[in-house]
């Protein structure tokens, strides 16, 4: 009975939305290019800032392991099949978006940013982790990751303007 319940929930909560967002192209334009640029921004803030230190995560730590407990996920991998999931989203935004560049040089930014997804895709599947901690690495990454994001507001900006404002890039 409770997973009937459960999944009744996760049915008027996630599939139905997501149903109506992938039937209407302009909403799920809208929508998903927001998520999109919420993410780049807060990927160029981490990078420029550096990550945030809570003192509320030996809080969070406690939440988390009681839920595993509870409901017996394993809340690390459904969050990497989250990330996973919302970066196959973006890859399908970014390809929905080519078809409105008529530049070829940012027909190939919105190509390696789609690259780019697709390496974090196969970090998150592979558990892709450096096995020394070199500074010009980690510098080189945080780079990479920078210049991704900057595009990423970059081209979804254009895209929007040639998309709802018919100006051709």
């Amino acid at each position: 009975m409770q997973l009937d319940n459960f999944l009744l929930i996760l049915l008027i909560l996630f599939i139905i939305p997501i149903f109506i967002l992938f039937s209407e192209p302009n909403v799920f334009f809208i929508i998903i290019s927001f998520f999109l640029l919420l993410e780049s921004i807060r990927s160029i803030n981490r990078i420029v800032f550096g990550p945030v230190n809570d003192s509320d995560n030996d809080e969070i730590d406690e939440i988390s392991e009681e839920l595993e407990s509870i409901s017996n996920i394993d809340l690390k991998k459904l969050f990497n099949y989250i990330k996973f999931s919302m970066n196959l989203v973006f890859i399908i935004l970014l390809i929905y978006s080519s078809y409105y560049l008529k530049n070829i040089i940012l027909k190939d930014i919105c190509l390696l940013i789609i690259i780019y997804r697709i390496l974090i895709i196969r970090s998150l599947y592979k558990g892709f982790n450096y096995s020394f901690n070199n500074n010009l690495l980690s510098k080189l990454k945080g780079l990479s990751v920078l210049l991704c994001s900057s595009m990423t507001i970059v081209l979804i900006t254009i895209v929007s303007f040639n998309k709802f404002i018919k100006l051709y890039f």
